[in-house]
């Protein structure tokens, strides 16, 4: 839906605009949080209006408040999009037109705000990217009317688009300027109208609020607690923290030295580039990827989740590979550990796994689904499925 030009080229100077950028478009993690704080403030919570690119995404997010366990008050949140029905419509735009109204927490298109004189609401999301800067500028302008400090906080997550970024949005969104400096720089002041104020250090984007050096604990450069929240759930939604452990030389050519045997083992006198790396169930990728993340202390869950292996005996022979030449390694610390599944295309990773899949030891899928749902094989059927030597 293409902006009002008119609406669109008012930036607000009472607005903080942040950039925060995710792989995963995992919108239960990323909101989640959000959920939670509503059951436990209720009415005394901040409003937040949550503009989403399309109707689907805010059913989704609707229904993840919806089916919140304790359940939250339907009454402090609502949806609003092209289909919703007209009462529904007209409660929200009702409660958003008195200060105190109370819907705290509204899911979006652009539809919502044409026309509603928006009263007591300083804080807009903007999940994913409109293709046009005047989109965005048109949808954080409608907000904050009275004057007060609020925050606008685009959240841009990868997807396929039929059409590119244009590129004053490209710029505002890359840019380690001003972002505010970009919106007006791109929507100028009128001629005649009031001159645009110079810009306020700190408050106006993340980008001047990570420059600060004043150290003062009241500058504005601190994240409002909505930014610091939405930070913090969008890590947990690209990745996880986890223990890190001390590793020496020895050990890490010890754990080498054993998968490249085990490696061997499977491998046999297989040479073709599926049935030889990828069909042995043990790629070089996997090992290589295992060796540079030995000092990250993972679960069996996580080591499980994280890489991939052609059947359950495999997987569970590399887990004690692993873990025997690595007893005594003292914890160190902590990291952050990024998401593994985090290459450019979407498409690309599920071709790989897939190809990855039936190439395996030339299982068919029920073959493979049998092996790994049994509980109990032995060694010698383990070397027979392991070793499958290649047509």
């Amino acid at each position: 839906m293409m902006a009002d030009v008119t609406d669109a080229t008012e930036v607000r100077e009472n607005f903080k605009h942040v950039v925060l950028k995710t792989k995963l478009k995992d919108v239960e993690k990323i909101f989640g949080w959000l959920a939670d704080d509503l059951y436990s403030r209720k009415e005394k919570m901040e409003r937040v209006i949550v503009y989403c690119q399309s109707r689907a995404t805010c059913v989704e997010l609707y229904s993840i408040f919806d089916s919140k366990t304790p359940p939250v008050d339907p009454k402090f949140f609502s949806m609003f999009h092209e289909n919703t029905h007209s009462d529904v419509k007209e409660e929200v735009q009702h409660s958003f037109s008195d200060p105190e109204g109370a819907c705290r927490i509204l899911f979006a298109t652009m539809d919502f705000g044409q026309g509603t004189d928006i009263k007591g609401t300083h804080n807009v999301v903007v999940l994913g990217a409109p293709n046009e800067l005047a989109d965005y500028v048109q949808l954080s302008g409608r907000v904050g009317h009275d004057g007060q400090q609020g925050s606008s906080i685009l959240i841009k997550y990868r997807r396929h688009r039929q059409t590119p970024l244009q590129k004053q949005m490209e710029e505002f969104l890359d840019t380690s300027q001003c972002r505010r400096g970009v919106l007006q720089a791109a929507f100028p002041v009128a001629a005649g109208s009031q001159e645009v104020k110079e810009i306020v250090p700190h408050n106006c984007c993340d980008n001047c609020a990570s420059n600060c050096n004043c150290g003062d604990d009241s500058c504005s450069a601190c994240p409002s607690y909505l930014e610091e929240n939405f930070i913090k759930n969008l890590e947990a939604a690209n990745g996880f923290e986890i223990v890190t452990r001390s590793v020496s030389e020895d050990q890490c050519t010890s754990v080498q030295n054993s998968l490249q045997e085990l490696r061997d083992e499977l491998v046999g006198p297989c040479k073709h580039l599926y049935t030889g790396d990828l069909g042995c169930g043990l790629a070089t990728y996997t090992v290589n990827q295992i060796l540079d993340e030995l000092s990250f202390s993972f679960s069996y869950s996580q080591f499980c989740e994280r890489y991939f292996f052609g059947t359950k005996v495999i997987r569970e022979r590399v887990w004690a590979i692993v873990n025997t030449n690595l007893v005594g390694s003292s914890p160190t610390g902590s990291a952050f550990v990024a998401a593994s599944n985090d290459d450019s295309s979407d498409d690309e990773d599920e071709a790989d796994e897939d190809e990855y899949t039936k190439a395996c030891l030339g299982y068919t899928d029920s073959e493979t689904d049998s092996e790994c749902d049994s509980e109990a094989e032995s060694d010698s059927e383990a070397e027979s499925d392991s070793g499958a030597e290649c047509d």
